[in-house]
């Protein structure tokens, strides 16, 4: 059977444990913004990770990075991706900081 290729990003809006929607840093957001402290525009995740596919040391022309965003279920714990994307890194790059337009929906 030919399986067919990832395509980026991804959104995993499931725990992939028990199947809730519901998650830890998007609960905490909706809280703040009844309280009226932030914004629903805001992205809501708990971790973000960014991986070099090559080796630092090398020199290189362009290279591709994974950005993961994590969060955890508030019904049963789990930690799980929720959004992950491919970026092209080149030499002298900074981060812009900048995170995915994740939803709160």
């Amino acid at each position: 059977m030919e399986t067919q290729p990832v395509q980026f990003p991804l959104d995993f809006k499931q725990c992939p444990t028990c199947g809730s929607e519901s998650r830890m840093a998007k609960e905490v957001l909706e809280s703040e913004h009844a309280k009226g402290k932030a914004k629903l525009a805001l992205n809501a995740f708990l971790f973000q990770h960014q991986s070099l596919i090559a080796n630092p040391d090398m020199k290189f022309l362009s290279a591709p990075v994974i950005m993961s965003f994590f969060d955890a279920c508030t019904d049963c714990g789990t930690m799980y991706c929720i959004h992950a994307e491919v970026q092209t890194a080149v030499p002298g790059m900074k981060n812009k900081g900048q995170a995915p337009p994740l939803t709160l929906n």
